[in-house]
């Protein structure tokens, strides 16, 4: 009776000690601040390889870290959840064939490059450009202002992403805007 209530007692302290030593690695060890979030609209990305891309360009120190999430756009399922994403400030960098792009851009899920990079951009980089759609009262489609860049068309010389047309995009409402738009820069150069 005693060797089993020092025997519970022993498993009931490696619990609390495994248990402890996981919160004290979340809290102190883990603890980056994340500097960009990218999801890719894609499977079989190469995401280590995406990941050196993105150190390069925006050089994280030890104490930062850099996302990337991969998401399978034909799961019908997939798109409500990427919806709350994008909503929830959850990233940073959209990453989407055109033809994803265009359904979310039409939603204004991204954020308007006119102001600025077209502006200051013009001729150098090959932008996405997109209307916002909305719903009148008897169902119908209409066009809610002009053209606007939302996205640049990105290169795609190492085939990272099995995409025909890759596009990124910033998320609306980006937690880290500065360092998307440094990424856009950098990844639509020869694209």
């Amino acid at each position: 009776m005693i060797r089993r209530k020092k025997y519970i007692w022993m498993v009931i302290s490696g619990v609390i000690l495994i248990i402890f030593f996981y919160f004290v690695n979340i809290v102190f060890i883990d603890n980056k601040d994340v500097i960009l979030n990218v999801l890719v609209l894609d499977v079989g990305v190469d995401v280590e390889k995406t990941k050196q891309d993105l150190d390069f360009c925006l050089k994280p120190d030890k104490n930062q870290r850099i996302e990337i999430t991969e998401i399978d756009p034909s799961v019908p399922e997939n798109w409500p959840i990427i919806l709350t994403w994008i909503r929830s400030r959850t990233f940073d960098l959209f990453l989407a064939d055109e033809n994803q792009i265009k359904s979310f851009a039409n939603k204004g899920c991204f954020f308007s490059l006119n102001n600025l990079l077209v502006n200051e951009f013009e001729g150098q980089y090959k932008f996405y450009e997109s209307e916002l759609l909305e719903y009148d009262d008897e169902g119908n489609v209409k066009v809610i202002g002009g053209k606007k860049a939302y996205g640049i068309y990105i290169r795609n010389d190492s085939q990272l992403y099995n995409m025909q047309k890759p596009i990124a995009a910033i998320v609306i409402n980006a937690p880290n805007k500065d360092n998307a738009i440094k990424v856009l820069k950098y990844w639509s150069k020869s694209g």
